[in-house]
């Protein structure tokens, strides 16, 4: 039972907790693990792959050895007056992106433009060579880096995400039981549970506790997921339930 439990929050969990970009798949040169270049750099992270481009065609990758704050790897652009473009195999909520400016002396301002969703650009007028830009932004498909300064160098470290929608995976036997499914109303559990609903968005919409059943009558025809929690609220399981 505990194996078949780890197998399955590790297959859904991902597409509901934060998830990083990083950049540490990517293989330097050797024998020193030192700079390294293409027209584009790609990581893969729980199924949504990031891939980097910029305007010049040539695209960047080394160590930071902490410059601007930043950690590990970063993808930068080396040329002047291009901007840097980081595009996703599928839609994703950006929480954060953590941007380096590779040249203290060349500071600007930074614009970020999204595609995809109802986003706003954000801007920052650059102090210092690294900062952590707080995003919000949700069903991100894109985005682009450009510093007002064409001399600037501009990298881009992680990017804080989540996947666009709450879901479960079909192809797993899910740890609890729940009937009937689909439902018109109300849904029993097998046992006295701690439970919470969502819709698919990842909108947290109620929770019981220590209950053996949920109504949902007040809520529109569709799929919803239903988390067990255990008494410390960490979840143990979730089950998509059908509402007709």
């Amino acid at each position: 039972m505990k194996t078949k439990l780890f197998l399955f929050l590790l297959l859904v969990s991902t597409k509901f907790f934060s998830q990083q970009f990083d950049w540490e798949n990517i293989q330097l040169t050797p024998p020193f693990d030192d700079l390294i270049w293409g027209t584009s750099f790609s990581q893969t992270v729980s199924g949504v792959t990031a891939t980097a481009t910029t305007s010049s065609g040539n695209i960047y990758a080394d160590n930071s050895h902490g410059f601007g704050g930043a950690s590990g790897k970063f993808v930068f652009t080396l040329e002047d007056n291009t901007s840097l473009t980081i595009s996703f195999s599928s839609p994703v909520n950006i929480t954060s992106i953590y941007i380096v400016n590779l040249q203290g002396n060349q500071l600007g301002t930074v614009t970020v433009t999204p595609t995809g969703g109802n986003n706003s650009i954000v801007t920052h007028v650059e102090t210092n060579n690294g900062f952590n830009y707080t995003m919000n932004w949700e069903g991100i498909t894109s985005f682009k880096v450009e510093n007002s300064n064409g001399l600037s160098k501009e990298a881009i470290d992680t990017i804080q995400f989540t996947a666009s929608s709450l879901g479960v995976n079909d192809n797993v036997k899910s740890v609890s039981k729940i009937y009937p499914n689909p439902t018109k109303d109300i849904i029993n559990f097998s046992e006295e549970s701690n439970a919470e609903v969502y819709d698919t968005s990842g909108k947290k919409l109620a929770s019981f506790n220590n209950v053996k059943s949920a109504d949902l009558s007040k809520y529109a025809k569709g799929v919803y997921i239903i988390i067990f929690t255990d008494k410390d609220g960490k979840e143990i399981s979730r089950n998509k339930v059908i509402k007709n």
